[in-house]
């Protein structure tokens, strides 16, 4: 009996998602192509270099529990590249002075004014956090309004929107309560990491992979998932194909969408962030390297990170590598408005704080981070529970999505989803075909 020819499957896309999409299906057998549209893979997971210092200007921060990446990373062979970071300290702004707090640990949950019982309580009801059919069941209130209405008064300005904000880019006063579940352990603590060098992730996966075609954009992708155009006017065939795009691209790209698909397409919306890399003389002499700006504050700067604490400058070892990060607001009215005005803008509060960095500015390169975090406002859950529940009964469907605003606005989010698509387009070329 003559072999099943290999199923092929195109995947367009080489973000983490789509490459983690493509490197499963490849290992069960199937032919894969990827398609980029840009000159790089990687998406989001890009280096860069400023006076020796080699890092990621985009800030990464993944819920603990993030068991899919950690995963693949050990699989990879770059888990010596990698560092992962509990953020259980840092310093905020407070009545004039930095005071240092815990968010982890005894007393981290009374300061918060949590009701301890009641967070168990949920976090055992819900089951697994990165499911959004799981989570969908909390989504009807802001992470804003779960502080008014459950905990103190203050704890949205001390820990939620400073949190959100500074390590994930998101706004808590639209936000699903749901996402705030991912990122907290059993006791309702803080439960998030950062993480650095992950940049060499998708370098390693692209290199593993048969066939990955950068500056390969795509024009149009048949609703059927059997067949696309490129820009060159040429036809591709397939048995299945990953849509590893962004959320918005795709009603561009496949015009017969169900109207829950457009729906959650076209509502999906993504944060712009303003990063300030400075290299400056001299460490930053804080206790701690993450510090808090509250919003109460006023002005353009929501955080300082001390990124030498994880990274050191070659040829330069006694220089720092910080990050100011921009307020949501300040980045979105501030895009096109020349580098040397957001950086003065961002630099003049940071001096407020007495951490003497003007003066010893070695470099310094401003970052706008374009649509970088997916939204997961109010009712985003409940429309990815629909979409999941509708292509269900879509049996003669070859088509599939990928992409972090699927799962969360994280790195685990994008692996999650990748996989995911992976496992669905084998289980729909597994199947058997209908006798009629």
């Amino acid at each position: 009996m003559a072999a099943s020819p290999q199923p092929r499957v195109i995947v367009v896309g080489a973000g983490l998602a789509g490459l983690v999409a493509a490197r499963q299906l490849e290992l069960t057998g199937a032919r894969v192509s990827v398609l980029e549209a840009s000159s790089s893979v990687g998406g989001r997971l890009q280096r860069s270099q400023l006076a020796g210092f080699d890092f990621e200007p985009g800030l990464h921060a993944l819920p603990a529990r993030a068991p899919t990446l950690c995963g693949i990373v050990g699989e990879l062979g770059v888990a010596s590249s990698v560092r992962q970071v509990l953020l259980e300290r840092v310093l905020a702004l407070e009545h004039g002075g930095l005071r240092a707090h815990e968010l982890r640990g005894a007393s981290a949950p009374r300061r918060a004014g949590w009701r301890s019982r009641r967070v168990r309580k949920l976090m055992t009801w819900l089951g697994d956090t990165l499911d959004a059919e799981s989570v969908a069941r909390l989504d009807d209130r802001s992470v804003s309004e779960l502080a008014e209405l459950y905990l103190s008064s203050s704890v949205n300005e001390r820990l939620f929107r400073p949190l959100l904000e500074t390590h994930f880019g998101l706004d808590p006063d639209r936000t699903s309560r749901a996402l705030l579940f991912e990122l907290l352990d059993r006791w309702g603590e803080p439960d998030v990491r950062l993480v650095f060098g992950l940049s060499t992730l998708p370098e390693r996966l692209a290199a593993q992979l048969l066939d990955v075609r950068t500056d390969r954009r795509v024009e149009s992708v048949a609703a059927h998932g059997r067949a696309l155009r490129v820009g060159s006017g040429e036809t591709l065939a397939a048995d299945a194909i990953v849509l590893a795009t962004p959320a918005r691209e795709i009603p561009k790209l496949v015009l017969d969408l169900t109207p829950t698909e457009r729906v959650v397409f076209e509502d999906s919306g993504c944060t712009t962030r303003i990063h300030l890399a400075l290299v400056i003389d001299g460490p930053l002499s804080t206790p701690t390297p993450t510090l808090w700006v509250p919003a109460s504050q006023g002005g353009p700067l929501a955080a300082v990170i001390d990124l030498s604490a994880w990274h050191s400058a070659e040829g330069a070892p006694g220089s720092s590598l910080l990050l100011l990060c921009a307020r949501l607001g300040f980045a979105h009215g501030h895009h096109d408005v020349e580098d040397e005005a957001v950086s003065s803008a961002l630099l003049q509060q940071a001096e407020g704080l007495g951490l003497g960095l003007r003066a010893r500015v070695r470099a310094s390169r401003v970052y706008r981070l374009t649509d970088f975090t997916p939204r997961f406002d109010v009712g985003r859950y409940r429309q990815i529970a629909r979409l999941h529940d509708e292509r269900r009964g879509r049996t003669e469907q070859r088509l599939f999505y990928a992409g972090d605003y699927l799962v969360g606005p994280h790195l685990e989010g994008a692996v999650r989803s990748g996989l995911r698509a992976a496992q669905d387009v084998i289980d729909r070329l597994s199947a058997p075909t209908s006798p009629r």
